[in-house]
């Protein structure tokens, strides 16, 4: 505590000589100013600015009472302590509840210096908090306009219950700010995603923030926008609740699925090239071959050999270029193409691995779309690999389940499961492409797997 600037209202110049050596015996360095009438007083109030005021109750122009109204008026934050042996102990008692911070009586002066050092300290207590808030209501008001501004999506959610939402994650959702208030979380996300989110909400309070997912918003027009999302705990109103950050990315799925339908047109045309030109004129060739063939076979038993060699590597070139067109044009746009096609890569699953595999299609499974159809298969395909590949299953079995607008893919094997880091176990970039695929289709891809207990890879498909 440096050095105090107090302000004693005090007519009689023995005591405030006596206050004077009080605050001196009780350790206190200080500057003391004297005055006994208002305009002293005042003056000394608005120039100096006094750290504590010590008043005595009676004066002959000016009361103790008044001069702690006038000083409340100005300086609301400095010390007043009543110095007197006039005043009635109900009086002083009622003045402590106007706004003084004590009172000492003049006969009991040891307890003046305590006095002024508890009120002192009452007083930067009284300042730091005040500081505190301030900074800490700049720092609201800055976060709250940095969110405002933000041009990601932000809502504010407790049990479901909207409870803030800034103008990005309105303008996502098509509806007013204040209209979104109270309103429960889960009426704007698409019926086929919300069992989906609200498991991964619930692990948000095993993890605490939630990663990045893709899924479908529903827009107050009843439309719906593809959306990228990720939640956090936070504190909010003194409990916690669920900050949500959306991005609309409707544009950039559009432009990925063009790129792709693009590059699906340009490999769909190689593999038609492939089977139409070069494997047709491979066929030829090997016709032309055979014939040749048996043409040397009567003038020339060694050329006809060499002949039939050429003729079996044409032959195996051909078988080669249609696999490689098959390969690029998985799925062909006809009546149960797409089932067609799951049921030749159990086919050849069971023909490549020796795993038992089977195919089993329910409804009507046709999609109209080549670029939807392709990305289906090469999920399902990516999946089966996997199994095959990794899982040390024994069965593998695929399904595709269609009706009422929803195509679900199904994957099952009966492997090793989950491996020793808690994660499917084939879990990496087959796995990315998986849900890369699935996001760019806006489907959604779940993938369940228990240690032992074999993996099940889901893809849902609104169509």
């Amino acid at each position: 505590m440096g050095q105090l600037k107090v302000l004693l209202l005090e007519d009689l110049e023995s005591d405030a000589e006596l206050i004077k050596r009080q605050i001196t015996k009780g350790g206190l360095a200080f500057d003391a100013r004297v005055v006994d009438n208002r305009a002293d007083f005042l003056k000394e109030l608005n120039d100096w600015r006094p750290d504590v005021i010590l008043a005595d109750y009676c004066l002959p122009t000016f009361d103790g009472l008044a001069a702690l109204h006038v000083a409340k008026e100005g300086n609301p934050d400095t010390p007043f302590i009543f110095v007197s042996g006039a005043i009635p102990e109900d009086v002083a008692i009622e003045a402590v509840r106007e706004g003084a911070h004590d009172y000492v009586f003049k006969d009991r002066m040891s307890r003046l210096a305590p006095s002024i050092s508890a009120a002192i300290e009452k007083l930067e207590e009284h300042r730091k908090r005040k500081r505190a808030e301030e900074e800490l209501r700049e720092s609201e008001e800055r976060y709250r306009h940095l969110v405002e501004a933000s041009p990601v999506g932000i809502f504010v959610h407790r049990n479901a219950e909207i409870l803030f939402v800034n103008r990005a994650a309105a303008s996502v959702v098509g509806v007013e700010p204040d209209q979104l208030l109270g309103r429960n979380f889960f009426d704007f996300l698409e019926p086929s995603y919300q069992a989906l989110i609200m498991g991964r909400l619930r692990r948000l309070s095993e993890t605490g923030q939630q990663p990045m997912v893709e899924t479908t918003c529903r827009r107050g027009d009843g439309s719906s926008v593809r959306i990228e999302a990720t939640a956090v705990h936070i504190p909010f109103r003194g409990e916690q609740a669920v900050l949500s950050m959306i991005r609309d990315i409707s544009e950039k799925k559009r432009l990925e699925r063009e790129i792709l339908e693009i590059s699906g047109r340009e490999q769909r045309r190689i593999g038609q090239d492939l089977h139409d030109t070069l494997g047709q004129n491979l066929a030829g060739a090997a016709f032309l071959g055979k014939a040749l063939q048996q043409k040397l076979v009567r003038l020339d038993p060694v050329l006809a050999d060499d002949a039939s060699k050429v003729v079996s590597l044409i032959t195996q070139s051909v078988s080669q270029a249609r696999a490689l067109s098959r390969g690029l044009c998985p799925v062909d746009i006809v009546a149960n193409g797409l089932e067609l096609a799951f049921t030749e890569l159990a086919s050849n699953t069971r023909e490549f691995f020796g795993l038992p595999c089977t195919f089993d299609g329910k409804g009507d499974c046709t999609i109209a779309d080549e670029t939807t159809a392709t990305h289906l298969y090469h999920i399902g395909l990516e999946a089966v690999n996997n199994a095959a590949r990794h899982s040390r299953a024994t069965r593998i079995s695929i399904s595709m389940s269609c009706g009422g607008g929803n195509h679900v893919l199904t994957i099952q094997d009966n492997g090793i499961g989950l491996d020793d880091t808690g994660q499917p176990s084939n879990k990496g970039m087959g796995l990315r492409i998986m849900e890369y695929r699935a996001n760019v289709i806006g489907a959604s891809l779940e993938i369940i797997s228990r240690r032992g207990e074999g993996t099940i890879v889901s893809c849902s498909l609104k169509h």
